[in-house]
C-alpha cells in the first residue's frame, strides 16, 4: 500500500458513520466498489462447478493460473500506455 492524503470535514456525529466517510472520500468510494466487486467475483467463482472441477487437476490449475498472470500482464500494459 502507499501514503494517501485526504481532508474530511466532520460536522456532526453521524459523519463518522462508515456509509457517510465513504460518501465524502473518493479514496474509500473506489476502495469499496473494488471490496464489492472483489466478493462478487469470489462467489461467482466458489459456486462454478466446472472451475473448481478444473482446479482439482494440477496440470489444468496451473494453465488456469498461467492464463490469469497473462492476463493481467496483458491489462497491466495496456493501463501503462
Amino acid at each position: 500500500g502507499e501514503d494517501v492524503t485526504e481532508t474530511m470535514t466532520f460536522k456532526n456525529l453521524g459523519d463518522f458513520d462508515a456509509k457517510s466517510m465513504m460518501e465524502h472520500s473518493e479514496f474509500l468510494s473506489k476502495l469499496n466498489v473494488e471490496k464489492e466487486q472483489n466478493t462478487k467475483i469470489a462467489r461467482q467463482l466458489s459456486s462454478n462447478k466446472a472451475l473448481l472441477k478444473a482446479l482439482e487437476n494440477p496440470e489444468k490449475k496451473q494453465a488456469i493460473i498461467d492464463l490469469l498472470e497473462a492476463s493481467l500482464e496483458e491489462i497491466k500494459s495496456m493501463d501503462a500506455k
